[in-house]
């Protein structure tokens, strides 16, 4: 039996429009560019889409749904890097304001591409359970539900990547480490 466009569109809107909101935010939270979430999130909905019925069945969809949306999002800055490493660079987008907003805004971003270089620095299994902890605020319960793993696994990805951050970001940090002398 064939299904009909409208079954299918139903099974969109029960399933993955009550958090579309949530997901797009997930996204925009790793990648911090509306081109890049959006290419993410669509990414991220062919996915879904495609295994959608092993994602109903799960015991708790929504986070299965939202570790798709968060591994997509690294995979997007991880190609990102590989083409920047090739020499391609990011686009950055200078918004016109005060000369003190302007320098807060350019160390807001080398921060935050710091953190995302730092990010896509880290193993698979500890960017997405620091991805799903710290910037979707999830707890150890949906992390381990969404990873399909224990729970108490979800919390050892999640303290050993944050390890890992800080010694990475302490390394592309110098002057952090004169600090400590």
């Amino acid at each position: 039996m064939r299904r009909t466009v409208t079954s299918l569109d139903d099974e969109y809107d029960r399933f993955i429009r009550p958090i579309e909101l949530q997901m797009m935010r997930s996204v925009w939270r790793i990648t911090h560019n509306a081109d890049d979430a959006d290419d993410a999130f669509q990414e991220a909905i062919a996915q879904i889409w495609k295994s959608r019925q092993r994602i109903w069945q799960h015991a708790n969809p929504r986070a299965v749904i939202l570790r798709i949306c968060t591994q997509t999002a690294c995979d997007i800055l991880r190609r990102k890097m590989r083409n920047r490493h090739r020499g391609q660079a990011f686009d950055v987008t200078v918004i016109a304001a005060p000369e003190a907003d302007v320098a807060k805004l350019l160390l807001m971003d080398e921060q935050r591409e710091a953190m995302k270089v730092a990010i896509a620095r880290l193993s698979e299994q500890q960017a997405i359970a620091v991805t799903m902890r710290y910037l979707m605020d999830c707890t150890f319960e949906e992390i381990a539900q969404g990873m399909d793993c224990a729970e108490a696994t979800a919390r050892v990805h999640v303290s050993r990547g944050l390890g890992c951050l800080r010694r990475l970001l302490a390394d592309m940090n110098p002057s952090s480490k004169q600090d400590r002398k």
